[in-house]
């Protein structure tokens, strides 16, 4: 059994014994305006996986480290922001787009060291100590894959990420966009990925846990995610004058207890059916997914009661998630025979 699949295990019982730093999600709508006398990050130069550093001008908390600056990290995206460009260990990552975005300008079939950037990165810090606002804005920003195949970049879109000194709430403001092409803008997928990382392991390439938006990016849905078998994202383009906001939230141990242990799951080991139920009434189950031990997805149902049919698995253990409608996760091993 690999660390991924390990963790998601060994979670049940670690989860009892901490509290866990997260956040509440909250969506709105309002008029989005560009940054005006912001400082230029890339100066007029063109960018593609750009790594800037960007002082805060206060001490930040996300999840439970502490700040005053960050790096826009070129390990690729563009938009990937974290505390430590070391490229070794374990850093935070936060995630306010995550599609391969590109200057609009940038010259990929040369050596991309034009001096005519059309996709300004920029930051803007407002407000008096103790309530001051950090801004950051990536401007008529373009995508790669649609560069690379069409050598020009007309889909476009604007977003910037503001960050709240004293409350350390998260905002992503979305702006003007154009994408036609989504297939291509989103690398296949169904569309951006928008999420809060508490830990990616660069040595082993590993995503211990965190938060991410799934579903209609009108309505999207927070899921907490333990080492995820695969990448979730939002399902389409999101909407001008979208505001998501990420407020820090303390889970304590009796919650956490509430979530977790009221789980059964039967028979186990078992031959052609698996049955999931609880008794919680605070908390509704919401999807199952079973795993192989390699962390691959292999069927995902929604809850609705009803037997889980498991023929069609080969003998061997697998790793059942159970998510709640809040989108706790929780994981149990069952034994196929």
């Amino acid at each position: 059994m690999n660390l991924r699949i390990l963790f998601i295990v060994v979670f049940l019982g670690l989860a009892l014994n901490t509290r866990s730093q997260s956040y509440n999600f909250n969506l709105t709508t309002g008029d989005y305006s560009d940054l005006i006398n912001s400082t230029s990050l890339n100066n007029g130069l063109t960018w593609d996986d750009p790594q800037f550093e960007i002082p805060l001008g206060f001490n930040f908390v996300f999840f439970d480290i502490t700040f005053d600056k960050l790096y826009i990290e070129d390990i690729g995206l563009g938009a990937l922001l974290t505390n430590n460009i070391s490229e070794e260990g374990a850093i935070p990552l936060l995630v306010p787009y995550g599609a391969d975005i590109i200057d609009r300008g940038y010259d990929i079939d040369g050596d991309g060291a034009t001096p005519t950037s059309l996709s300004n990165i920029s930051y803007l810090l407002e407000g008096t100590p103790g309530s001051q606002i950090l801004k950051i804005e990536w401007k008529n920003v373009g995508f790669y894959n649609e560069l690379a195949e069409d050598g020009v970049s007309s889909d476009f879109t604007n977003f910037q990420l503001w960050l709240y000194e004293g409350t350390n709430d998260i905002e992503i403001h979305f702006g003007n966009n154009s994408i036609t092409q989504a297939d291509l803008c989103f690398d296949g997928e169904s569309g951006t990925s928008v999420a809060l990382i508490n830990e990616y392991d660069y040595d082993n390439d590993l995503f211990s846990e965190g938060l991410i938006l799934e579903g209609n990016p009108s309505s999207p849905d927070l899921i907490t995610f333990i080492n995820p078998a695969s990448g979730s994202y939002l399902n389409g383009v999101i909407p001008n004058g979208t505001i998501y906001k990420f407020s820090k939230s303390t889970v304590g141990v009796s919650e956490l207890q509430s979530n977790i242990i009221d789980i059964q799951m039967y028979p186990n080991p078992s031959n052609n059916y698996l049955t999931i139920s609880t008794n919680n009434l605070k908390h509704q189950l919401n999807t199952v997914s079973i795993l192989n031990i390699n962390g691959q997805m292999l069927k995902k149902v929604r809850y609705n009661k009803n037997a889980i049919d498991i023929s069609d698995l080969s003998m061997g253990i697998y790793i059942v998630e159970i998510r709640t409608t809040e989108g706790m996760v929780m994981a149990k091993k069952l034994v196929k025979e």
